[in-house]
């Protein structure tokens, strides 16, 4: 039995659960367009956990993060970006963010982690630097009504080892108490400059943290997370009101680490959602094939989105997912992302894509309208309108169900945690 209706908020608003991310701007990631313009001259000074020598913004000297940082901001957040999410269908803006751009260090000091000289680097702007960045992407939200999360995507000290925080480095080194108190900092920084756009009703919500990964003993690492995420939700509801989501992130290997309800209390927390991601990016030779390979994550998104939400405003969001992967014409390709929004919208509180641009059509929000026809504000309409008529004759999202005992064992990078997005080999860059 499905818990719950759509994902209006308590005060009677229904917001669209359907967006986009507008990644590689405050952290430029390696694979997208960048190593000829933003990296380079630039060469990769770590290694990710489970992979070769990465770059990314850490790399860079003081003086060339100095020269290029702003410029980059300034060349790639454009009102012409957000006039076309709107004709797409766009209704939420994902737009990640560091801990550099929203918490400051003592003189000389820097989050706790082997890689001190690099982390001196990301803190190289003072934080004023970069609020006309975020003021015009609020302004160009408002605009075109669309709604901004922020994500805190690069955590002190890294919380994945992974290029995409900021910091390539053989390991994560967030979990410490330190780190946790300058990101949470960080956080409190954040909803108070959201507060000052309530106004405008271009705020969607806060993230506090994206894709921890890679930590070898997974119980210390939940226990580490269950206190952060209390405090960076407790914080935010100094300046947010509880309507206003807070996001969490889980993957769905780890979902029965957490209680039912576990941010149950409306009361002390609002409405809190979860994020995951699922991408499967093996090269499926057929659409069939790759539909299959989503059902297990989509069986258990299904099953704790209902756990998360009966008792308070939330539930599940997929905040990352792609096309990448098969090699489809246009035609299946339409098929495969209609497929794919339906899914998710049918078991969860909505999608975003990754990302509004990149090079390879697949990853890419407007690369895949304009090279495959895909039309994303026909498929999120429909979606919509399917869903509501779904949860008014259904209890339960059926074809997860019948495909459960068939696909165990077909469970792909999202079951066993090894994951492919964004590496050079995923992306076909080498």
């Amino acid at each position: 039995m499905r818990c719950g209706g759509d994902s209006g908020g308590r005060d009677g608003k229904k917001s669209s659960s359907f967006g986009v991310n507008y990644g590689n701007r405050f952290i430029p990631e390696d694979w997208m367009g960048t190593k000829d313009s933003f990296y380079k001259d630039v060469q990769p000074q770590g290694s990710e956990p489970h992979g070769p020598a990465r770059l990314c913004l850490a790399d860079l000297s003081k003086t060339q993060f100095c020269d290029r940082m702003l410029s980059w901001l300034n060349k790639k957040i454009v009102e012409e970006d957000f006039q076309r999410m709107q004709s797409l269908g766009v209704g939420i803006v994902r737009v990640p963010t560091g801990y550099w751009n929203w918490v400051t260090f003592p003189d000389g000091t820097t989050p706790n982690g082997p890689d001190r000289k690099r982390m001196l680097t990301l803190q190289s702007l003072p934080l004023k630097a970069y609020i006309p960045y975020f003021d015009r992407i609020f302004e160009y939200a408002a605009k075109y009504k669309i709604r901004v999360m922020l994500d805190l995507h690069g955590a002190p000290g890294s919380q994945n080892g992974e290029m995409h925080s900021g910091l390539a480095t053989s390991s994560p080194h967030f979990d410490t108490k330190w780190n946790m108190t300058k990101a949470t900092e960080a956080i409190e920084n954040m909803a108070k400059y959201a507060s000052t756009k309530l106004e405008k009703d271009s705020v969607y919500g806060i993230q506090v943290l994206n894709e921890p990964n890679n930590y070898p003993d997974k119980q210390k690492s939940h226990k580490f997370l269950e206190e952060y995420y209390t405090n960076a939700i407790v914080v935010i509801r100094k300046y947010l009101p509880k309507s206003v989501p807070v996001i969490v992130f889980e993957w769905t290997f780890n979902f029965p680490l957490w209680k039912d309800n576990y941010f149950g209390d409306y009361t002390t927390y609002g409405k809190v959602l979860w994020d995951t991601h699922v991408y499967h990016t093996d090269s499926f030779s057929t659409l069939v094939k790759a539909e299959n390979a989503y059902t297990w994550d989509l069986n258990a998104i299904v099953t704790f989105n209902d756990k998360q939400k009966c008792q308070q405003d939330g539930g599940v969001i997929v905040g990352e997912w792609s096309l990448a992967g098969p090699s489809f014409d246009a035609k299946t390709n339409q098929a495969f992302a209609t497929w794919l929004v339906k899914s998710f919208d049918e078991c969860c509180e909505g999608c975003l894509f990754w990302n509004f641009d990149a090079p390879i059509a697949e990853w890419s929000f407007t690369g895949s309208a304009d090279k495959f026809g895909i039309d994303w504000a026909k498929i999120s309409k429909n979606s919509i309108i399917e869903r509501a008529s779904t949860r008014e004759s259904s209890s339960g999202w059926e074809l997860v169900q019948d495909c459960k005992d068939e696909m165990k064992g077909n469970i792909g990078c999202a079951k066993t945690g090894k994951k492919q997005k964004k590496t050079a080999s995923s992306c076909k860059l080498l």
